[in-house]
């Protein structure tokens, strides 16, 4: 079922259109699932606004390979393509890694406390939506606390050059979170900012290599793929799914 409201939108998330937040949250939650056949006049019906916004919210979701608009055959849900999540994944880790070192550079001894203060805010909300399995929320504040690293160095727009790739890994994430990882997550995070209040980088650094390592996929990815078959499959060289619309 579509759904109209967002529970939570993170400080740091960049200017969208609420259109465009509305059809990603719906996209994410699987609330349009993979291989779903969705149109811009049912869009619109649902949330009652006019064509523009909705239009130029599906070219947004293409971008970030959610959608794949067919010119004169429709739009389909795109499904899950572990190669390139696999990717943008690889790209960040080197990413933060490597703003990880800007951040010892900047200052070894001064830590930022308006900083410090919304990066544990964030981690009081993880705690509760860890309870409430809240997974949309506990996304957007995962995703707060390492862009507010970036904020720090003043690389937000570095971050955010793969960030439109990185909502398919959160499509991952709700499979893989229903049942397990949650409290790994959290108490990583907890290491994390705890390091940096600290001021041992290097400590970070070996706790970040750690939380970003890949191992939580393939751990996962059997199951995952075995449970959920039908929202899997591969992305050809021009961004369109092996599937095609019926």
């Amino acid at each position: 079922m579509f759904e109209k409201e967002i529970p939570y939108l993170r400080n740091t998330r960049r200017e969208n259109s609420q259109i465009a937040n509305l059809l990603e949250y719906n996209l994410v939650m699987f609330n349009l699932k993979p291989g779903d056949k969705i149109s811009e006049v049912e869009i619109c019906k649902e949330i009652g606004c006019s064509r523009t916004p909705v239009h130029n919210a599906f070219l947004r979701m293409q971008y970030s390979n959610l959608l794949e608009i067919i010119p004169q055959v429709g739009t389909m849900v795109t499904r899950i393509d572990e190669d390139l999540i696999d990717s943008v994944c690889f790209l960040r880790r080197i990413m933060e890694l490597e703003n990880l070192r800007t951040l010892a550079a900047l200052d070894r001894t001064h830590k930022d406390r308006k900083l410090l203060s919304r990066l544990r805010a964030c981690l009081e909300s993880q705690e509760i939506c860890a309870k409430d399995r809240d997974y949309w929320t506990l996304f957007e504040t995962d995703n707060e606390i390492h862009e507010l690293f970036f904020v720090a160095t003043g690389r937000i727009t570095s971050y955010r050059i793969i960030q439109d790739q990185l909502i398919n890994f959160s499509r991952l994430r709700v499979l893989i979170y229903q049942d397990n990882e949650l409290d790994r997550i959290i108490r990583e995070h907890h290491e994390l900012i705890d390091s940096y209040e600290k001021g041992d980088f290097d400590q970070m650094q070996d706790v970040l290599e750690r939380h970003l390592a890949d191992d939580l996929i393939a751990r996962n990815k059997q199951s995952i793929r075995k449970q959920y078959p039908e929202y899997f499959g591969d992305l050809g060289c021009n961004g369109r799914i092996d599937k095609k619309i019926p």
